[in-house]
């Protein structure tokens, strides 16, 4: 699984102890050309020679392992997507992420987007995001705004980003979201939750 990379994966890139999200647009045997990370929809400039750490979660969404791996900035390429580009490692390293830890489960959730909104179901969810099944085609890069609750009563308004939309299943789509700007406090309950559901699916024999 060591650089199982592919174009419009899903990634992070940190620097600076802050991380941002992005993709990867393009891929050689020497470099990762990802979409230029912004902060308030300001593109982050990163000098040549800039050391950062880019990740990418498994896919394996029980375990909640998540790829690292350091890489140096080589240039920016501008275009209709500005693009960084940094060398492609050769040794990455696995670890654990608490916040990554998925289990499946079935919540009404309502998403608002632009001057529209939808409502459905989950399907899994975790520290760090949730796979949501909706009637709406949401493109990867849209941020939406989710509204669900967490049993017993604990209502929840999280901040989201679209990172991936599966194939349909009947007239709903399978969408991978992943959490934005989301507060401790707020990601310990989900985690809390998520590790309720998973001893209670660990007693019934389904992990």
């Amino acid at each position: 699984m060591q650089g199982n990379l592919s174009i419009g994966q899903s990634m992070a890139i940190e620097v600076d102890q802050k991380r941002y999200s992005t993709r990867i647009e393009g891929l050689t045997d020497e470099a990762v050309h990802l979409a230029a990370p912004t902060e308030r929809q300001v593109p982050v400039h990163l000098e040549p020679g800039t050391e950062v750490k880019i990740s990418y979660l498994s896919q394996e969404p029980m375990r909640g392992c998540r790829w690292t791996a350091k890489a140096r900035v080589r240039g920016t390429i501008q275009g209709h997507i500005p693009i960084l580009v940094v060398s492609r490692p050769d040794q990455w390293i696995r670890t654990q992420d608490r916040r990554f830890v998925r289990v499946p489960c079935t919540l009404d959730v309502h998403a608002v987007y632009d001057d529209s909104d939808c409502s459905g179901l989950t399907q899994d969810i975790s520290g760090g995001g949730m796979r949501i099944l909706v009637p709406t085609k949401l493109k990867p890069g849209k941020k939406i705004l989710l509204q669900f609750t967490l049993p017993p009563d604990d209502s929840m308004e999280v901040a989201a980003q679209v990172v991936r939309r599966m194939p349909k299943q009947g007239d709903l789509f399978p969408t991978a979201v992943e959490f934005v700007d989301l507060e401790e406090r707020e990601r310990d309950k989900i985690i809390k939750f998520v590790f309720a559901e998973q001893r209670n699916l660990r007693r019934k024999g389904l992990l």
